[in-house]
């Protein structure tokens, strides 16, 4: 049995079409006769492809249907939550420039990374859930069983990125000795997360081969690895 999970939430167009590509490369290369296959997917919200069958032209069917898809807004919300922060940096620096006092830009600046770390926490935590919840409905499956987990690299820490970009520019914000952005980064940690799909992988009997739109593949029985 061989179920391929797009999460398709984490995917850019681009990098979508490129994974795909890889996906059924794959598939060509590792498939056998009598093998049974399913593609399901998630984007905030799961769906099922096909049930397990030996159909290839269903596959593909599944497949194209996924690369012509909307993907998600992550994109645009990272760059939204970056320019805010860039924004209210360069606000305080021109009030500096002129004499003024800003107001507390830092504060402004730790609310909008919060935010954007707070959402992307949810998003990837529910991707993990979705994973881990077909994960656990295969193990009543005889035989070899095998997920391959198509997407980006889940973040341990989400949101990390943008509290990076508020330590960089918190020199230029007012009140910024009021806290540090990269130990705010760490209350978003999800490592013990990501190591509970390796858990129901386990549990299944499933081995994960994490695919990422780079090619690179990696695998092992009960973790999931990219």
């Amino acid at each position: 049995y061989i179920a391929v999970f797009f999460d398709n939430y984490s995917l850019s167009p681009g990098n979508r079409t490129r994974l795909i590509a890889g996906v059924r490369a794959m598939i060509k290369d590792t498939i056998r006769p009598g093998d049974q296959l399913s593609v399901v997917s998630w984007n905030r919200r799961f769906l099922s492809r096909t049930p397990f069958s030996a159909d290839m032209a269903q596959l593909d069917a599944a497949l194209d249907s996924i690369s012509h898809e909307v993907g998600s807004s992550i994109d645009s919300e990272r760059r939204q939550a970056e320019r805010q922060i860039d924004d209210i940096s360069t606000q305080a620096a021109f009030a500096q420039s002129i004499g003024k006092t800003a107001p507390d830009t830092y504060s402004s600046g730790l609310s909008a990374a919060r935010h954007y770390a707070d959402t992307r926490t949810r998003d990837v935590k529910s991707s993990i859930n979705a994973i881990g919840s077909y994960l656990s409905s295969m193990s009543g499956l005889d035989g070899k069983k095998v997920m391959i987990l198509a997407g980006e690299s889940l973040p341990l820490r989400p949101g990390a990125e943008i509290f990076q970009r508020l330590e960089v520019a918190r020199s230029r914000m007012t009140n910024s000795q009021a806290g540090a952005p990269n130990l705010e980064s760490g209350q978003y940690d999800l490592s013990r997360d990501v190591t509970s799909l390796g858990q129901a992988a386990n549990t299944a009997g499933v081995t994960v081969y994490a695919v990422n739109p780079n090619g690179t593949t990696r695998s092992r029985s009960g973790t999931v690895e990219d």
